[in-house]
């Protein structure tokens, strides 16, 4: 982000050496013990409250996610830094053309711009590396069998349960836009999972860490609900693919490439130094929360 607006440093002032550190998916009840019966353990945001400065009073620009992080990083409200994905009904986007974005799904070739008709999203953006996110899966009932081995067609008129303007794998989301499958939408990964649970749908779609993290952070299900859907939904195999993450930079700034240039040999240099995968590793652990695996991004 650019930084700009109230947020402008004088040129011959030297800018603080500042590391932002933004979760997603903490809900309140996840600070400190309110909630002794949650199932995950937080010991490091436990240190970071006790011992630095906490808001227990704040508020934020938008009760989504991406718009509001996009607004305290920008600091730009979050009509004019929404994001097309999670954008409010008859809400355009608006980002300055230095602007970088995160976090972004590859972007396919044929993928059409949502904000510049007739032109594709290539034409406008340059990603960067690929950096770790997650798999995309089928999940379906424990108890359940299912005929998926591998082949989409094997699910023709299958009821699938997917987040709304969530993207999966660009077979699967080329068959639901010719209805291939019976679509149920869900604003998020816990409906799905709910949905699954109830047999509203053969099977839901997404990253199988996500959906879990989803159900065991949920504050509607007791704790007994949570174990019951945890322990009453599995992942299908084979995995369908690992979806990277990426950074993407507006092409229309004549210094793109190197913006771009810098953003990958940041990537280059926190992954060589261990770093990357320490995080992920630790923070699952601290938190008793491990994903499904990270064959997938150290195969790469």
């Amino acid at each position: 982000m650019t930084g700009a607006g109230p947020f402008r440093f004088e040129p011959d002032h030297q800018k603080e050496n500042i590391v932002l550190i933004s979760m997603d998916m903490v809900p309140r009840e996840f600070y400190g013990n309110a909630e002794p019966f949650l199932p995950v353990n937080t010991p490091y945001l436990n240190a970071l409250k006790d011992e630095h400065i906490f808001f227990s009073n704040a508020f934020c620009t938008s009760p989504l996610c991406t718009p509001s992080r996009a607004s305290y990083l920008s600091g730009r409200y979050s009509y004019i830094t929404v994001n097309s994905e999670r954008a409010h009904d008859g809400q355009a986007v608006h980002i300055r053309e230095n602007d970088i974005l995160y976090p972004e799904y590859f972007i396919e070739p044929d993928a059409p711009s949502d904000i510049f008709p007739g032109t594709k999203r290539v034409d406008h953006l340059a990603i960067s590396r690929p950096f770790p996110s997650g798999h995309i899966a089928f999940m379906k009932r424990k108890e359940e069998s299912t005929v998926f081995k591998g082949d989409m067609s094997d699910l023709k008129g299958a009821k699938i349960g997917v987040v709304r303007g969530y993207q999966n794998t660009p077979e699967f989301d080329r068959l639901m836009d010719q209805g291939f499958f019976k679509i149920d939408a869900a604003r998020d990964d816990i409906t799905n999972a709910k949905k699954l649970m109830k047999k509203r749908v053969d099977l839901i779609i997404g990253d199988p860490s996500v959906v879990r993290f989803a159900i065991a952070s949920d504050t509607s299900l007791t704790d007994d609900e949570k174990k019951e859907c945890l322990n009453g939904i599995e992942t299908v195999k084979p995995i369908l693919r690992y979806n990277h993450l990426y950074y993407a930079v507006s092409k229309k700034p004549p210094q793109w490439k190197e913006t771009l240039e810098t953003v990958n040999r940041v990537l280059d240099e926190f992954e060589k130094s261990g770093e990357m995968e320490r995080i992920i590793r630790d923070t699952n652990a601290a938190c008793g929360f491990i994903m499904d695996s990270l064959d997938a991004y150290k195969a790469e």
